[in-house]
């Protein structure tokens, strides 16, 4: 078609610029090839893997030095060997994020979530620690038992994990907890950007799925003043095809407090993590070109509500539970609504009793239905009268009034034992209902049919 040829026209224009001299790419920006580089990269982002750094100027220069394009049939061929080129770039890359608070049994040295997820355990934190000056106790933990996570470091990459350097120069609280590493063939400059969205969906989903676990009485986790400190980066490591290995710290962009049950490590909920994690890694490297815009846009709100629902849990760490309301809305209203203007919190309603009378059919639809009008009620007074809940909040004695707040503290498990508002516990089924949504084997079925047809 009129498209397609106008297509292989500009590009093969712009190849034989780009011969007569090279310059003509890097000053694309101000050439009259802009429209036709912006096509390109429309084109390549749509590959699951790719680079857009130095490298990517080089692999032009180099295919159109090397081989002869026809103007007939320039684009797609070109495109073609673009992505070819960006798959020799691929290598292993390995994401380390503590998991801050956390606790494992200390036999348990390493546990294998998958064949590309494992959680490393540094030895427990104990009394006879609190001898060493405080200022020294990540290098006692560092110094006493890691070379399992090393073996594995230098097995995956080849090349030794420098645990002195990250110390020294990156984090000196690292290896403070136990640490889950996640292994990632790719182009590095696509898994470094993408490797802060991960991070923080590791943190989300432990909370996600610990929230409507009870406390354990024996521990006030993050609370206690004997653990040590949390760190603040993960690390992206990964190697360069002259054998050196880099690295780099990234901090994170959410709360490094992560306050979940002692037994959430050790119990079969991490199947279900781990099926949620795999699943938006996946999520993060997708073929675009497989899908249709009904496809994509379905994994895309799922994607996008990862990081929205673990605002709404850090702001209700804090009592900000007006937001939080806000934000939970709006999941559910962009998972189930298009962009309709009336009668949204109806239509909502709606669809969500839909999705647990066929997914859910033991749980109280009646309750379901309150909640989500009462929370409605509390976002609309919020937004449009400026009446805030948290004004109304009040209890008998909570911990935070003697502690304080973090942020990242699990929301409603510090409570005192009279709390006499009782909007707050359809807030906490408001959090339910959107995690059940979420982590729904109906809703990762159809995500992983999608992902599955992406890696075709």
């Amino acid at each position: 078609n009129r498209g397609d040829c106008m297509k292989n026209s500009t590009c093969y224009k712009l190849i034989q610029a780009v011969l007569e001299d090279s310059n003509n790419l890097y000053d694309w920006k101000e050439s009259h090839y802009r429209n036709t580089f912006e096509e390109l990269y429309e084109e390549i982002i749509k590959f699951p893997f790719y680079t857009l750094d130095g490298r990517f100027e080089n692999i032009f220069i180099s295919l159109i030095n090397k081989k002869e394009y026809k103007k007939e049939k320039c684009y797609d061929e070109f495109i073609k060997d673009i992505e070819n080129e960006f798959i020799n770039l691929k290598t292993n890359n390995i994401i380390l994020i503590p998991l801050n608070f956390t606790k494992i049994e200390e036999k348990t040295k390493k546990l294998e979530l998958s064949n590309h997820i494992n959680i490393f355990n540094p030895p427990f934190f104990t009394s006879k620690s609190n001898e060493i000056k405080k200022e020294l106790r990540s290098l006692f933990y560092q110094r006493k038992n890691e070379t399992i996570l090393s073996n594995y470091f230098e097995e995956t990459l080849g090349c030794k994990l420098n645990k002195e350097h990250i110390l020294l120069t990156k984090d000196r609280n690292f290896f403070n907890y136990p640490i889950l590493s996640i292994i990632i063939n790719g182009i590095d400059s696509k898994v470094e950007l993408e490797s802060g969205r991960i991070v923080e969906s590791v943190y989300t989903f432990l909370r996600m799925l610990d929230l409507t676990k009870d406390r354990d009485n024996s521990s006030w986790n993050l609370l206690e003043r004997t653990l040590p400190n949390p760190s603040s980066t993960y690390l992206v490591y990964h190697k360069e095809s002259n054998n050196d290995c880099y690295g780099y710290s990234f901090r994170y962009k959410f709360s490094p407090f992560l306050d979940i049950s002692p037994a959430m490590l050790t119990c079969n909920q991490l199947n279900k993590f781990t099926e949620l994690l795999d699943t938006y890694i996946n999520s993060c490297f997708l073929d675009k070109r497989n899908f249709n815009d009904t496809e994509l846009h379905f994994v895309i709100k799922w994607k996008n509500a990862i990081p929205l629902f673990n605002d709404a849990y850090e702001l209700a760490s804090k009592e900000k539970y007006d937001i939080s309301i806000l934000i939970l809305i709006s999941i559910l209203e962009s998972l189930f609504l298009r962009n309709e203007g009336r009668d949204k919190q109806e239509k909502l309603i709606s669809s969500i009793s839909y999705f647990f009378t066929n997914n859910y059919p033991n749980i109280n639809q009646e309750n379901i239905i309150n909640t989500i009008k009462n929370c409605y009620k509390l976002r609309n007074n919020f937004v449009h009268e400026g009446i805030s809940y948290n004004s109304e909040l009040s209890s008998i004695k909570r911990l935070h009034d003697y502690q304080g707040f973090y942020t990242g503290m699990k929301p409603f498990a510090y409570l005192g034992d009279f709390n006499i508002n009782s909007n707050l516990s359809e807030i906490e089924e408001l959090f339910n209902i959107v995690t059940k949504i979420l982590t729904s084997e109906i809703y990762l079925s159809e995500l992983k049919s999608y992902i599955t047809k992406s890696q075709k």
